[in-house]
Order: structure tokens, then C-alpha cells, then sequence
């Protein structure tokens, strides 16, 4: 079972994982890590919120909905890249067009 887990930048600075509270009326987002009546939550801004794709970059970090990562393609070409949901699946994104699953990346020491 694949671990639900979200992020979003803190209203003063840094970020919070955990549950997504999200209240679309207002545009107000927070994130719950802990009991949410004893303080557990954090408003964060809504635009910065993503999910957590499953995987792993090589230095073993979180990768989520909205990150920019490097990527390397068997033939050397490389560049920076999106990380964005759509049709079902996380994939990565650059100049708006798809260029694959990103759970069918491979990761290499280079990238």
C-alpha cells in the first residue's frame, strides 16, 4: 500500500508533511501532523501543496507533486524537469510536455 503523504511551504518559512486539510471555499490549506486540536496542524500556502509520488531521488529525499529535479536520459541528454500529476499517474514534465512515468525512471549517481 502506497504511503499518502503530502507538503506544503509554512506561512513563516520552511515546510510541513502530513495530512492535507484543505478548505477550497477560502483557498486555505494546512497540513496535520499530530492531533489537530492540540496545535497538530500548520496553515501552509495552498499553490506550494503536493503529494508524495512513492519515490525516492539517489540521496534517498521524499519526491513530490511540484518538485524540479535534474534528469538524465540513457543517451546523456539532460535538463530540469517537473514533477506533476495528471491522467492517472506522476510523471515528469518539461516544456509542458510529458517525457515519462516517473515510476519507470531509473536512478543513477549522475543524475
Amino acid at each position: 500500500m502506497r504511503e499518502i503523504l503530502f507538503r506544503g511551504k509554512k506561512k513563516n518559512g520552511g515546510w510541513a508533511t502530513g495530512n492535507l486539510l484543505y478548505y477550497p471555499d477560502v483557498n486555505r490549506a494546512y497540513i496535520q501532523n499530530g492531533d489537530y486540536f492540540k496545535g497538530g496542524a500548520v496553515e501552509v500556502s495552498a499553490h506550494t501543496v503536493g503529494q508524495y509520488t512513492g519515490q525516492k531521488d539517489i540521496a534517498g529525499n521524499q519526491i513530490f507533486e511540484g518538485d524540479v529535479l535534474r534528469w538524465t536520459a540513457e543517451d546523456g541528454e539532460s535538463g530540469r524537469v517537473y514533477v506533476a500529476f495528471s491522467g492517472g499517474l506522476f510523471g515528469l514534465y518539461t516544456c509542458g510536455l510529458f517525457l515519462r512515468c516517473l515510476s519507470m525512471c531509473r536512478r543513477t549517481e549522475d543524475a
